[in-house]
Order: structure tokens, then C-alpha cells, then sequence
């Protein structure tokens, strides 16, 4: 009787262990909701090529880009500006993050 007892009783402990491991790893914020909190932090405004820092300008006449038209850009305003910008070469479309200084993110 008494192998009995400490066996259910030993079972319950797992049990409840295996339960509290579980309900702590649910409550864990996702990867997701933190990527949430950070772009609501971030301002997003439209941005064209004329509105641009010479610097970024710079960047895009370089060899690198300089075959590539800008479809839409954005300036993200946030703990590091940067700016997010859609370019596009015949059929092939790119997204390039760039710097205030233009080096690419």
C-alpha cells in the first residue's frame, strides 16, 4: 500500500511540474509581439528622391545602384533613422535599407 501512495503521489509532482513548465512557456511574449511594440515605436513617413540627404543619394549613384529606379521610399524615424527604399530594375524588384550616411543596414 505504501509503494502504491508514493507512487501517485510522485506522479502528481511530475504532473504539476510538466504543467507549470508549460503555462510558463505560453505566457512568454512571442518573437512577434516584440517586433509589434518596436514598429509602433518607429514613425514611417513617405519619402521621394528629391527629399533624400545627399548622403543617401550619394549612396544610390554608386555603382552598386545606380542601374536601379526608386519606386517608393520611406524614412523611419525611431531610436536609429534610417530609410527603406523600393527600387526597381526592369521586372526585378529590391529593398534596400540605408543610413542617414547611406551604408547599407
Amino acid at each position: 500500500m505504501k509503494k502504491m501512495i508514493l507512487s501517485v503521489f510522485a506522479l502528481t509532482v511530475m504532473a504539476t511540474v510538466s504543467y507549470a513548465q508549460n503555462a510558463s512557456q505560453q505566457t512568454a511574449p512571442a518573437p512577434a509581439a516584440q517586433t509589434d511594440q518596436q514598429t509602433a515605436q518607429e514613425k514611417k513617413t513617405p519619402v521621394d528622391a528629391n527629399n533624400l540627404p545627399a548622403a543617401v543619394k550619394k549612396a544610390m549613384a554608386a555603382d552598386e545602384y545606380k542601374e536601379w529606379k526608386l519606386v517608393s521610399g520611406w524614412q523611419i524615424e525611431g531610436a536609429t533613422p534610417y530609410y527603406v527604399l523600393e527600387l526597381q530594375k526592369g521586372e526585378e524588384r529590391r529593398t534596400v535599407k540605408l543610413d542617414s550616411t547611406g551604408k547599407a543596414l
